[in-house]
């Protein structure tokens, strides 16, 4: 499931490749109706089971989940927080700022089991049209 970078098993950097597969995403507006496009106060919601490996060669079984919850302050950006968990421990970032011409690179801010203390960044590049996504994760344990 985690491929350690470096050399050696002492290495302080993880790296993580995942397909992050759509179970649900929803935009909704303020009033819980489902919205087309982003607005000020809107909120999106999604959930993912994710896959070792990329959309194109990736494990069987899924071996971890993702939730995100964003609200937008403005139509063109979003604060959000978001939770990736494997085997019993979680990475998560918490209110991180997404735009139209964001980098699509987002700050770990904590973790726990064997993620705690880590830091570390989370990229995500969208599968074509879907809600689905290839996600590195790079993790600086202490």
């Amino acid at each position: 499931m985690l491929t350690a970078g470096g050399a050696g098993a002492r290495s302080s950097t993880v790296t993580i490749h995942f397909f992050a597969k759509s179970q649900q995403a929803s935009l909704t507006d303020a009033n819980g109706q489902p919205s087309s496009a982003p607005a000020a106060n809107d909120q999106y919601i999604s959930t993912d089971l994710d896959y070792v490996g990329s959309h194109t060669r990736h494990a069987k079984n899924w071996t971890g989940s993702d939730h995100e919850f964003c609200v937008f302050p403005t139509a063109s950006s979003a604060t959000c927080f978001g939770q990736v968990a494997f085997g019993g421990s979680m990475i998560y970032a918490d209110k991180f700022t997404l735009t139209q011409s964001s980098n699509g690179i987002i700050a770990i801010t904590g973790g726990t089991g064997q993620f705690a203390g880590a830091t570390g960044t989370i990229s995500m590049k969208q599968v074509g049209t879907t809600n689905n996504s290839d996600v590195t994760i790079v993790l600086h344990k202490p």
